[in-house]
């Protein structure tokens, strides 16, 4: 079971469909926290907060670009669009989430 997304940030990780999908996925459908994990790493620690531990409550609001306008291998665009059926908006549909940065 999937607890919470941790993406490990890059220069263009949100340009490329499976990032868009997971995100989407994690906080959408799933309403478990996503993560951003810096390049450059991160420092250690965690906070206690009411009734559970979040690895950081440095929260940021992002928007996520449609799945279908991010960049994906031929061989797997049936297989993401099939996966994105299960979005709220679809292949075809971005949303706003929050993430929490490491």
């Amino acid at each position: 079971l999937c607890q919470a997304l941790v993406c490990l940030e890059s220069k263009h990780w949100l340009a490329k469909t499976w990032c868009r999908i997971e995100a989407l996925l994690a906080g959408k459908c799933l309403e478990k926290p996503v993560y951003l994990l810096p390049s450059g790493g991160l420092t250690a620690g965690g906070s206690r907060r009411g009734d559970g531990w979040l690895l950081s409550e440095a929260k940021e609001a992002v928007d996520i670009g449609a799945p279908r306008d991010g960049q994906v291998l031929p061989g797997e665009r049936q297989l993401v669009e099939r996966m994105a059926e299960l979005l709220p908006g679809g292949w075809q549909a971005g949303a706003s989430l929050t993430w929490y940065r490491l």
